[in-house]
């Protein structure tokens, strides 16, 4: 059985990969769950002084499997953004460092990825954004997450027009924390997440917990209402048809 979620060591550092290549590492619910575990694992392994997460192949995350979310009923609505809110639990909740290698496109869930890790490795040729909103859903908490490295009127932008930036503009705003040539990506985010782990694990530990304290009660905030609009938009109807007609027209290409 082909695993969604591979991990392997480097010295201390755990490189968690997506593994969903054939679809930019589109993000389903098998994935979301053993991401989580994986997480979850490397977090409690006392021979892991930090984490690197990236994707396989070309992408790092294409965000949401628009199969899986143009096949979910109302009734289960709830139930998918909200195992959508565990995964970035699962990051947020990491006593050590993590270091996200975006190493091709990061979208939508893949941008809210990304931006829960602590430091951002990407090269120049990759673009971010939200573009749920052409596929008729809303990304309140992304455009949440967004806000805590952009500022609000990048949120506001990039949440609204669904369209992508550059890597570049990116790190000029922050939602990048370092640019590096393609194949450096990797390896240089290996080497942040070392000098994370080489540091007093329980001062980065309680500066975590810091972070995280201050900027929970918006995450929780923007988590319910990115649930009742999810809701509210799929009991209107609007995804399902945005999404089935991206789907029909592409296929299986995964872009939202």
């Amino acid at each position: 059985m082909n695993m969604l979620v591979k991990t392997e060591r480097r010295g201390r550092i755990a490189i968690v990969t997506l593994n969903r290549p054939e679809r930019l590492n589109a993000v389903c619910f098998p994935l979301r769950q053993e991401l989580m575990v994986a997480l979850q694992q490397a977090n409690a392994d006392p021979a892991v002084g930090a984490i690197v997460l990236t994707g396989s192949g070309r992408g790092f995350c294409s965000g949401q499997d628009l199969s899986e979310a143009e096949s979910t009923t109302l009734d289960h609505v709830s139930r998918l953004f909200n195992h959508q809110r565990g995964m970035y639990v699962g990051i947020r909740d990491l006593t050590k460092g993590c270091v996200a290698a975006v190493n091709g496109p990061a979208v939508g869930e893949g941008l809210n990825l990304a931006l829960c890790a602590d430091l951002r490795v990407g090269h120049p040729n990759l673009q971010v954004g939200l573009p749920e909103v052409r596929m008729g859903q809303p990304n309140l908490l992304g455009a949440y997450l967004l806000s805590l490295h952009g500022g609000y009127g990048l949120a506001r932008e990039m949440a609204l027009t669904g369209e992508l930036i550059e890597a570049p503009r990116a790190y000029d705003l922050g939602l990048l924390s370092i640019l590096v040539p393609e194949e450096e990506v990797l390896p240089r985010a290996i080497a942040e997440a070392q000098k994370l782990a080489d540091l007093p694990p329980l001062a980065i530990s309680l500066t975590k917990r810091r972070f995280r304290d201050a900027t929970q009660q918006g995450f929780d905030a923007a988590s319910d209402a990115s649930v009742r609009a999810a809701v509210e938009g799929f009991s209107h109807g609007e995804p399902q048809v945005a999404m089935r007609r991206f789907l029909q027209a592409h296929g299986k290409v995964q872009a939202a």
